[in-house]
């Protein structure tokens, strides 16, 4: 009787003797390391559960996390930004005349330029504007089509 109640327990309560379901899926843990490398060690869980999937492995997210967890598997981060600026140029670079100080006291002081270029159907055209920061009035604009 004793057992029976016990068993009734786990199954209420979601616990259950096999942990991790190693008894049941024994070659759950191969598949997860198997896929892992197959997916070039950068599926999270939620991806690495889909392709266990469709290899026929039914597995909850929550075991694959304990199972990646327990078998010291980690993603390996792609880096997505990719840095252009060489800093050691020998070129001369200009002066930082003003000191990021961008309080102006007198007309034609100072004035801030940018240049980008804009994703188009068309092309990529190019935007440059000169401002004033004495009146923060655009004083030049120029667009030339791409």
């Amino acid at each position: 009787m004793g057992n029976v109640l016990d068993d009734r327990r786990r199954w209420a309560f979601g616990t259950s003797r096999y942990r991790d379901g190693e008894n049941l899926q024994p070659s759950l843990a191969v598949a997860i390391q198997t896929a892992h490398v197959r997916t070039c060690q950068t599926y999270g869980p939620d991806r690495l559960h889909a392709e266990l999937r469709e290899d026929g492995f039914l597995a909850g997210i929550s075991r694959i996390k304990r199972l990646r967890k327990k078998l010291g598997l980690r993603c390996i981060s792609v880096r997505r930004f990719t840095t252009t600026t060489d800093s050691t140029h020998a070129l001369p670079v200009a002066e930082n005349v003003l000191a990021q100080t961008f309080a102006i006291r007198q007309p034609n002081e100072a004035w801030v330029t940018a240049m980008i270029d804009v994703p188009t159907v068309e092309g990529w055209p190019y935007v440059a504007g000169v401002k004033a920061l004495y009146t923060c009035e655009m004083v030049g604009l120029r667009w030339t089509p791409g």
